[in-house]
C-alpha cells in the first residue's frame, strides 16, 4: 500500500495600516492549487477590504484531500480618509451633467484634473459635462490621509446627417438616407427602422426620424417630401397594329390623361431609343430599317417637371412576292391575268416586260401594279411559253434583283 501525504505552505500579505474610508488589498498564496475563503465572506487569492475599524482578516486555504491551512492579516486604521463615491453610471449624452463625487468629507481638500486637459477643480463634489470621453483624477487629503483615484466618463457625441427635402411626382419612389456617425438605431415616423428607407407618398409628407445611439442618446431630424401631380401616357398608332409593312407610312400620337392643355408640355420621340424623330405629341413617319423590329419611345415632360416615358414596338414586314408559271386568259375570271403577286408586305413594280420565244416584246408597262391579259397588238396571243422580266422595289424604295423567268400562256 502506498500512502500519499500532501503538504503545502501558505504565504499572506503583511499587516497594513490605512486610513478609514480607504481600502486595502489582501493576498494569500498557497504552494499547491486550492481555494481561499476569507472571514469577510470573500473568496479568491486577492480581496479588497474597507474596514470601519481595525480588523483581523482570517483566510482558510483548502488544498489536496480537503487539507487546510489558515492565516491572518491585520488591517489597522489610523486617521480618517476623505470619502470619494464615483457615479454608478459613467456614460452621458450631449448636454447631460454628471456628479463626479457624491460624498464630500468635511475638512478634506480635493484636487481634480482631467485628461485631456482643460478641467481643474477643488470642489468636493464637482459636476461636469464633457463633450468627449474624459478621465478625471482626484487627489483628496484629510490630515495625514491622502488618496488618489481615477474615473473615466464616457461621453457619446454623435452627428446625424439627413437627406435634403425632395420633390417627386405622384407614383414615383424616392430613397431617404440618414447617416449617424455612431452605431445606433433609426425610427422613422413611417414605422420603418433602417437608415435607408424607400417611400412613395401620394401626398405631401414629412418623415420624422429619431436616431438613438450610445447610452440612450437621441438626435432628431425630418425630411419633407413634396408630391407633384403626375399623368399617364400612352401611344396610339395608325394603322392600329403592331405589324407594319416596310415603307408604309405610320402615324403615332401620345395620349395624356387626365386630359389637359399640352401647349407647355415637352415631347421627344426616339427611334430605337436613340435617334430623335419628333418633338410634338403626334408624328408621321415611314419606318426605314433592315431590322425585323423597330421601336418608338415617347418622353413627355409636364410644366411641373414630371416625366413619363412609354414605348411602342412594331414588327417590320418585309415584302414577299411570287410570280405564277402559267395563266389562262379565257375570261372566266380565274387566273386571267399575268402579274407579280405581293403575298406579304409592300412592293412596287417599276417595269414589266414579256417576250415571245423569238424575242418579240409582246407586253411592256411601267405601271405600279401591271398585268398582262394575254393579248398582243389587240389580238389574243397564242398558247406558248413566254419570257418575263420584272423590275421592282420594296415599299421603302430599295431596288430588288429583277425577276426573270418563263410564263406559260394556256388557252
Amino acid at each position: 500500500m502506498t500512502v500519499s501525504v500532501t503538504s503545502a505552505t501558505l504565504e499572506l500579505s503583511n499587516d497594513t495600516t490605512i486610513c478609514k474610508n480607504f481600502s486595502a488589498i489582501l493576498t494569500a498564496e498557497g504552494s499547491l492549487p486550492g481555494t481561499y475563503q476569507w472571514s469577510s465572506g470573500q473568496t479568491g487569492q486577492s480581496v479588497v477590504v474597507m474596514p470601519s475599524q481595525t480588523t483581523i482578516y482570517t483566510v482558510t486555504y483548502t488544498y489536496g484531500d480537503n487539507c487546510s491551512l489558515t492565516g491572518q492579516v491585520t488591517v489597522n486604521l489610523n486617521g480618517i480618509g476623505p470619502e470619494i463615491t464615483f457615479p454608478a453610471d459613467d456614460k452621458i449624452c450631449p448636454g447631460e451633467n454628471v456628479l463626479l463625487n457624491s460624498t464630500g468629507t468635511p475638512g478634506a481638500t480635493y484636487s481634480w484634473v482631467s485628461d485631456p486637459p482643460g478641467f481643474t477643480s477643488s470642489l468636493a463634489t464637482p459636476q461636469v459635462s464633457p463633450n468627449q470621453s474624459t478621465q478625471y483624477t482626484v487627489t483628496a487629503s484629510l490630515g495625514n490621509c491622502t488618496i488618489t483615484k481615477e474615473i473615466d466618463i464616457i461621453a457619446f457625441n454623435a452627428t446625424l446627417t439627413m437627406p435634403p427635402d425632395v420633390t417627386i411626382c405622384r407614383g414615383e419612389e424616392v430613397s431617404l438616407i440618414a447617416n449617424g456617425s455612431l452605431s445606433g438605431t433609426y425610427d422613422w415616423s413611417s414605422g420603418q427602422a433602417t437608415a435607408i428607407i424607400d417611400v412613395s407618398p401620394s401626398n405631401n409628407t414629412t418623415y420624422d426620424l429619431v436616431y438613438t445611439y450610445g447610452d440612450g442618446c437621441t438626435l432628431e431630424g425630418a425630411v419633407q417630401v413634396t408630391v407633384k401631380d403626375s399623368f399617364s401616357l400612352k401611344i396610339i398608332s395608325d394603322p392600329d397594329t403592331n405589324r407594319i409593312n416596310l415603307g408604309d407610312p405610320l402615324s403615332l400620337m401620345g395620349i395624356i390623361a387626365p386630359s389637359q392643355n399640352l401647349s407647355a408640355f415637352q415631347f421627344q420621340w426616339l427611334e430605337n431609343g436613340t435617334e430623335t424623330v419628333g418633338t410634338t405629341d403626334a408624328i408621321q413617319l415611314v419606318p426605314v430599317t433592315e431590322d425585323s423590329v423597330i421601336s418608338y419611345d415617347l418622353i413627355a415632360i409636364a410644366p411641373n417637371g414630371c416625366q413619363e416615358r412609354v414605348r411602342a414596338t412594331f414588327t417590320i414586314v418585309l415584302p414577299l412576292v411570287v410570280v405564277p408559271n402559267a395563266f389562262t386568259p379565257n375570261k372566266d375570271g380565274v387566273n386571267d391575268l399575268f402579274r407579280m403577286k405581293v403575298i406579304e408586305g409592300s412592293a412596287i413594280v417599276q417595269s414589266m416586260e414579256v417576250y415571245d420565244r423569238w424575242g418579240t416584246k409582246v407586253f411592256s408597262s411601267i405601271e405600279p401594279q401591271p398585268s398582262w391579259d394575254g393579248t398582243f397588238e389587240g389580238k389574243e396571243a397564242p398558247s406558248d411559253v413566254y419570257v418575263y422580266v420584272i423590275r421592282w422595289q420594296r415599299g421603302d424604295g430599295a431596288l430588288q434583283p429583277p425577276l426573270i423567268g418563263d410564263i406559260a400562256l394556256l388557252r
